[in-house]
């Protein structure tokens, strides 16, 4: 009887053992899916210094940029739009296009992180659509100055991409 215990509890120890190793790894990796983990930050080369006028009556948070139409000639591997992370965020800005096309979705680029008054103003395109209007989504992902690892509100900007 007394062995037949010691079998049931090594049995139920090993389970809680694996049960303990799997929600590691899981926690781990919900813990590394931003690109500001793992290996560091990453902030983009490509990213300037971005002058823009201040105007004290536009309320504090994070300022997501507007876009209007853009144009890319066809065959293009670079592209040439400004995509901004005003200097008053308290966040880095990590920008995806997306173009919808009758295909599905394709995405044209995708930044590292881009600090507050910084800007990238051209960048290499990959999956350019053929010649034609679509609609394309500017998807911004940011995340915490003060903890980079911490998400925060994001934003997906909707514009009109021509490929001429």
């Amino acid at each position: 009887m007394a062995n037949k215990n010691r079998i049931h509890i090594a049995i139920l120890t090993g389970i809680i053992i694996i049960l303990c190793i799997a929600l590691g790894v899981l926690w781990n990796k919900s813990n590394t899916d931003s690109p500001a983990s793992g290996m560091g930050l990453v902030l983009d080369d490509n990213a300037s210094d971005w002058e823009e006028s201040s105007d004290d009556s536009v309320s504090k948070g994070i300022q997501i940029p507007g876009y209007g139409t853009i144009t890319v000639k066809s065959g293009a591997e670079k592209m040439e739009m400004s995509l901004v992370n005003p200097k008053e965020n308290p966040c880095y800005f990590q920008f995806t296009l997306i173009v919808h096309t009758d295909d599905g979705d394709v995405t044209l680029y995708q930044s590292d992180l881009v600090e507050p008054g910084k800007a990238i103003t051209e960048f290499d395109v990959r999956n350019l659509p053929p010649k034609g209007t679509y609609q394309m989504t500017v998807a911004v992902n940011t995340w915490s100055l003060e903890n980079p690892e911490s998400a925060m509100n994001g934003a997906e900007v909707s514009t009109t991409l021509q490929v001429i």
